[in-house]
């Protein structure tokens, strides 16, 4: 298992975070996907053999998510 923590420009209000972590949580990999609105991270713990951490970020960025590893 391995974890990174995101920044996301756009989460901070509370309908975005719930979008992040739904986001995250449907795709094939993602054990975990938990959003802080105060400082716009998201720790995601994930299967490195079944996603990558290039997938994560992409996943976001399709949805108008800016996002970067932190």
């Amino acid at each position: 298992m391995t974890q990174v923590t995101l920044l996301i420009q756009q989460s901070s209000e509370v309908e975005p975070v719930q979008s992040i972590e739904e986001i995250l949580s449907a795709a094939n990999g993602i054990e975990r996907a938990l959003a802080d609105v105060d400082n716009g991270e998201v720790k995601v713990e994930y299967n490195e053999l079944i996603i990558t951490e290039d997938q994560i970020l992409a996943a976001l960025q399709q949805h108008g998510f800016a996002v970067s590893v932190r």
